[in-house]
């Protein structure tokens, strides 16, 4: 039996999937996802998960997704770079207790070398500012109330130099979310358009921010 194994069956479903399934056929294997794990079938619910993400990529499922893998439930033992995969695919649409696993993993230093403070700071300091920032990824998923505690906690043990790479790091993030966005409702001229005034000074950066602010929001009404 032909058996593909962690974010590698993903990819294999989302090339396989993509063409053929329809968004409601999606919808349904996330609700038979959400079934199995309430029954304990958690082999199964991966399955489903990776199938409904495929076609239907909602953030939260993403998030169940994630939290299999890295509580190896259906596997032989936690997977933490797939989990950290899928929560990346999470926090790039905003859901903030994804950035708040993210954090707490690279704080623990689950899937990596050793603990990485700056990288924990960055994704902290992402879910905190989530609320006045989340028209940024398009999608109306939820906050978590306790990323300004750990956003604290672990400032207390960072230099103001680690504090301010994390930020730098953590305004990269956002401004990739930014161009993605523009990207995708620009027409290729307005999009170059819209990367010069970005980068020319406060004031065109603004100007910029506000008009794709308006076409987010136009294109989701």
């Amino acid at each position: 039996m032909f058996i593909l194994h962690r974010v590698g069956r993903y990819v294999f479903y989302a090339s396989l999937f993509s063409a053929v399934i329809s968004p409601s056929f999606a919808v349904a294997k996330c609700e038979m996802a959400d079934s199995s794990v309430e029954k304990g079938l958690y082999g199964l619910a991966l399955s489903y998960y990776e199938m409904c993400t495929a076609h239907n990529p909602d953030s939260q499922d993403f998030y169940k997704l994630g939290s299999l893998y890295y509580k190896g439930l259906g596997l032989p033992h936690p997977d933490y770079s797939s989990a950290s995969a899928f929560f990346k695919e999470a926090a790039e649409r905003g859901h903030a207790p994804s950035m708040m696993f993210l954090g707490l993993m690279a704080m623990r230093g689950e899937g990596l070398e050793k603990p990485d403070y700056i990288e924990a700071y960055k994704w902290f300091m992402l879910a905190a500012e989530r609320p006045e920032n989340k028209w940024i990824y398009g999608f109306d998923t939820e906050d978590n109330p306790k990323a300004v505690d750990y956003l604290t906690n672990t400032g207390n043990s960072l230099t103001d130099a680690d504090k301010q790479k994390a930020a730098e790091l953590a305004g990269f993030y956002k401004e990739k979310i930014i161009m993605r966005q523009a990207e995708k409702l620009f027409a290729p001229a307005a999009f170059d358009n819209f990367k010069a005034d970005y980068a020319k000074d406060d004031k065109s950066r603004k100007k910029a921010l506000d008009n794709l602010k308006e076409q987010m929001s136009l294109s989701r009404s």
